[in-house]
């Protein structure tokens, strides 16, 4: 399989119906079942290497920076954690303050996960789901690259996310979109109007933090 597949998701996240329009298809057990390395995200692609250092090492001081004032141990939730490239990292990163566990709807990816990095807890789970059960409550949930795939789902999101958080936890959003479509202002603003709506809409008495990054 070339690079150029590796990093194409073909139509298991996505597809177009006759007229054009894009449908969210969201068959990712299909898309790690067929894919090597989905995204790329292993960091071994050169396109993707640099921005992939760049964006967790953003994200794991970002997460020392919201419990730099606390002395305990804190645990954080990778959802969508894939091969658990990024929890990983945060595990390095964070030692020994943080306790980080990765959750992915797909089997496969878990499987592959947990054989990557044998020392790190990974979960099945899906976030969308409304049968979604909370065994354990965290400090930090993190969505990283995530949130094009949990918008049509939001509702039942962000009402699980609120079942993980402990009190006061923080959400971390870390998202990326291309130079090209200079969404920033836009893409803030919308997001953070539909998620006050959100965090309203079932009384999640939470901080919120998110980070929208462009370079890609």
């Amino acid at each position: 399989m070339s690079t150029n597949e590796n990093l194409i998701s073909k139509d298991f996240v996505y597809t177009t119906d006759n007229n054009g329009k894009l449908i969210f298809v969201g068959d990712f057990e299909g898309l790690y079942s067929h894919e090597s390395d989905p995204w790329g995200q292993m960091g071994n692609d050169d396109r993707l290497m640099a921005y992939y250092a760049y964006s967790r090492k953003k994200l794991a001081e970002s997460i020392q920076r919201l419990w730099a004032d606390s002395e305990k141990q804190y645990k954080v939730l990778e959802i969508g954690c894939g091969f658990g490239c990024v929890s990983h990292y945060l595990k390095d990163y964070l030692s020994p303050r943080a306790a980080v566990t990765g959750m992915d709807i797909s089997f496969t990816a878990i499987n592959k996960a947990r054989s990557l990095f044998p020392s790190i807890e990974f979960i099945h789970g899906n976030i969308c789901a409304g049968d979604l059960v909370a065994t354990e409550k965290y400090e930090t949930v993190i969505m990283c690259q995530i949130l094009w795939y949990v918008l049509e789902a939001l509702p039942n999101t962000m009402e699980n996310i609120g079942r993980l958080l402990q009190p006061s936890g923080y959400l971390v959003f870390a998202n990326a979109f291309l130079k090209e479509q200079n969404l920033d202002h836009q893409l803030r603003h919308s997001l953070n109007d539909t998620l006050t709506k959100q965090i309203e809409r079932i009384s999640m008495n939470r901080f919120l933090y998110y980070s929208l990054e462009r370079g890609c």
